[in-house]
């Protein structure tokens, strides 16, 4: 099985580039926004924005926490996408050699989940000790609240790439986009569904509770969605063990 997660590294090896170059862009521009928020134009409109009836403090906050959480995701998320092992995977024909493998079909679906898993785990250090550096520099972000907002986006990402692998192992080689995108509709219906009257409210009253509700999520109440992450990660191998075998792995 070691061997198989090493093909999935060296078959992520674009992803893992492009992961570098990410990371040092988007560490770049969180360095340029933290400046820009204690010296320059951010800095110059923060007295307004604080002084706006519709923006505040807690806006004004939410906002910078909630831009430097996208900084923060991007990394992760660049090499969160197991859809690309499945395509290439399909390109070199490996199914047809995986079954001669002295591995069982359980072992070879372990290995994509301990892959994505390796992944993120690699993404969250990372992104600890960005943020370590990040509320070191400006006090528009608490370290404890960073650190709640990082495992709620790599709870998210393991939601999406839980559901992904599920679906690319169920319908086969060539459906890996279809796989993507049903994944991501998959996650905003939920959303939609679950807080329907409060983006109702958002979008037809101009009511911000949505905005509060979600930042309340994300910087304390993390350990829902990782509770939510871990139960899907089950299911999802649960159910990709009995469908691989029921397709004698070819996966």
């Amino acid at each position: 099985m070691k061997g198989l997660i090493i093909k999935d590294f060296m078959v992520l090896r674009k992803n893992l580039i492009e992961f570098v170059m990410i990371l040092s862009l988007s560490s770049v521009v969180a360095i340029m926004f933290i400046l820009s928020a204690q010296y320059g134009n951010l800095a110059s409109a923060k007295e307004s924005l604080l002084a706006d009836p519709q923006v505040g403090e807690f806006g004004l906050i939410s906002m910078t926490s909630l831009a430097l959480t996208c900084y923060l995701f991007v990394p992760m998320a660049a090499v969160a996408d197991m859809s690309y092992i499945f395509r290439e995977d399909g390109k070199a024909g490996f199914s047809s050699v995986a079954a001669v493998l002295p591995v069982t079909v359980r072992q070879r679906v372990s290995a994509r989940y301990i892959t994505i898993l390796c992944t993120l785990v690699a993404g969250v250090i990372f992104d600890i000790f960005a943020a370590l550096i990040i509320s070191r520099m400006t006090e528009l972000i608490v370290f404890g609240e960073m650190i709640n907002m990082i495992f709620a986006v790599a709870s998210f990402l393991m939601i999406y790439s839980s559901l992904c692998i599920f679906e690319c192992i169920l319908w086969g080689q060539g459906k890996e986009e279809v796989a993507m995108i049903v994944s991501t509709v998959i996650i905003m219906v939920v959303m939609v569904v679950c807080g329907y009257q409060k983006f109702k409210n958002a979008i037809f009253n101009n009511d911000d509770q949505i905005m509060k509700d979600i930042m309340e999520l994300l910087k304390h109440k993390a350990y829902i969605l990782v509770i939510i992450a871990l139960v899907t990660l089950i299911l999802s191998y649960t159910c990709s063990v009995a469908v691989a075998n029921r397709k004698r792995g070819v996966i």
